[in-house]
């Protein structure tokens, strides 16, 4: 994942909850990993700045 903002300041970090197993977002935001766990899942990934400001997304993975 990446970021470009004129309100945030870099430099970012990444981070995600709800992913299934096996899967990870690094603080750089390269999401990683080989899931060991089929489903659908909602997961929330979070950037936050230098200065400790964040926003958070909601995403939706299925895993087959």
């Amino acid at each position: 994942f990446s970021a470009a903002s004129t309100f945030f300041t870099p430099p970012y970090t990444w981070t995600a909850t709800g992913l299934p197993t096996g899967l990870n977002v690094s603080s750089n935001g390269t999401l990683s990993g080989v899931p060991t766990q089929s489903g659908n899942f909602v997961f929330t990934l979070t950037v936050t700045d230098s200065l400790f400001r964040s926003v958070s997304w909601s995403y939706s993975l299925t895993i087959q």
